[in-house]
């Protein structure tokens, strides 16, 4: 069974790949959203990145 932690970034790096997809397959019709696509990637990279160094300094003991 997966744990939560799989799930999670899974879940992120999904929304992540349809973003990217967004912008590798031409559908960007202004500078604006191509901007916007832009900071949604570096935020869900961003988060992933936290989460990893969050969780990593969690202690098993520690979660409900």
């Amino acid at each position: 069974m997966p744990t939560f932690d799989e799930v999670f970034l899974s879940s992120l790096n999904e929304i992540k790949k349809s973003h990217e997809n967004a912008l590798l397959g031409g559908s960007i019709k202004s500078m604006e959203e191509y901007k916007q696509l832009c900071g949604f990637i570096r935020g869900v990279n961003t988060a992933v990145l936290e989460y990893k160094k969050i969780s990593s300094s969690v202690d098993d003991d520690s979660l409900l």
